[in-house]
């Protein structure tokens, strides 16, 4: 993916391109904290040997190099949205932690709703062998397998989900607390 990313030619097992996408993956891992990162992924379970050879995939998400399948922006929740449709159904809510309350409820019926659809998802790919081929041919573990992501291929899948909005959302806020007289300024 790098080799794809940055316009490096050549095969990657070849030692030379090996070594480019090495010195390149080196120098986009975090400058400081980097212990942090490999015992956290420790913490969660992942064997040493794994954890100390990842990539960031995307901007936030930590990837076993090889090894894993993930579903980065899948489900994608819009927190304003969220929030003008708890104030919307609870339109009595009596203060700022009462309406916190029932975001934070709604929130969680809300991620685990959508988890859910991803894993039925997931589920009806790994049936009828669709959408992770291609990703999965990636996939050293999925190589050695002879199957998918969703089949179960990856020593690591997991779906992570997006959670849109939180700056707009943290000024929703704001604007609730001034309006109902919590903050005053």
């Amino acid at each position: 993916m790098l080799a794809r990313a940055f316009g490096i030619e050549g095969f990657p097992g070849e030692k030379a391109v090996e070594a480019r996408l090495w010195a390149l993956a080196e120098s986009l891992l975090p400058q400081r904290e980097l212990v942090a990162y490999t015992q956290g992924l420790m913490d969660l379970g992942m064997p040493r040997q794994d954890a100390c050879h990842y990539v960031h995939s995307s901007c936030v998400e930590i990837t076993p190099c090889g090894q894993s399948g993930s579903w980065v922006f899948s489900p994608t929740i819009n927190t304003p949205a969220l929030l003008l449709d708890v104030m919307r159904e609870s339109p009595d809510c009596e203060s700022m932690a009462a309406l916190l309350t029932a975001y934070e409820r709604a929130l969680r019926e809300r991620v685990l709703a959508d988890m859910r659809v991803q894993k039925l998802l997931q589920l009806e790919r790994s049936r009828n062998g669709t959408d992770s081929l291609l990703s999965s041919c990636l996939v050293n573990d999925c190589l050695k397998a002879g199957k998918s992501v969703d089949e179960g291929g990856a020593n690591y899948n997991y779906i992570m989900p997006t959670f849109l909005g939180l700056a707009t959302l943290a000024a929703l806020l704001g604007v609730y607390w001034i309006a109902t007289g919590y903050i005053v300024l």
